[in-house]
């Protein structure tokens, strides 16, 4: 089936559901997969303290400034500009392929954010320093549940949905997955 914006809501519920659910329908194959990500969240929970703490006793400094250029390609609003963009060139010249990527990299990018958003309602971790590098000193640099909105990044899970969505439909040239994925990480590092 073509995807169609008319089908859109329908299909972001459908994502939800499977995306929500997922965890609870574990299979064998996803054992190595788990064991990763629990293990590399278990490492990063370790180091998070020194590590929140050590940004608010040296801020980004200049190196904020380009941080804050790249991070902006992250955002929901240039994706969906990316991804409409590619849709309607798709639609001038009659091109289902680039028709439908435009429409699932919207999709993916709003099912990526769905999910972030509620993570971070949930998590409510503040930002260690406020825009410019200045210090937040709120005192709950790199504690959950503080009344924040910084975890996790929605830049990072927006760009690698967009990536993602990118580099599967168009394995064919090796250059733009790899494109994307490297935007994407640089999107996430900044």
């Amino acid at each position: 089936e073509q995807p169609s914006f008319k089908n859109l809501p329908r299909d972001l519920f459908r994502d939800q559901v499977f995306l929500w659910l997922r965890p609870f329908r574990a299979h064998r194959a996803d054992l190595p997969w788990a064991g990763a990500f629990l293990g590399t969240t278990a490492g990063l929970i370790a180091i998070d303290n020194n590590v929140a703490q050590g940004l608010v006793a040296n801020p980004p400094g200049r190196g904020y400034h380009f941080s804050r250029s790249v991070g902006t390609l992250g955002t929901p609003l240039y994706g969906a500009a990316i991804l409409g963009t590619v849709y309607l060139i798709g639609r001038a010249y009659k091109s289902e392929h680039a028709s439908a990527t435009g429409i699932l990299g919207i999709r993916a990018v709003a099912d990526a954010m769905i999910v972030v958003q509620t993570i971070k309602f949930a998590t409510q971790r503040p930002r260690p320093t406020l825009p410019g590098g200045k210090l937040a000193n709120h005192g709950a640099d790199g504690q959950f549940f503080a009344g924040g909105n910084s975890f996790p990044s929605g830049h990072a899970g927006g760009s690698f949905a967009l990536a993602t969505v990118v580099a599967e439909r168009n394995r064919n040239r090796p250059w733009i997955p790899v494109a994307a994925y490297g935007l994407a990480g640089l999107v996430s590092f900044s």
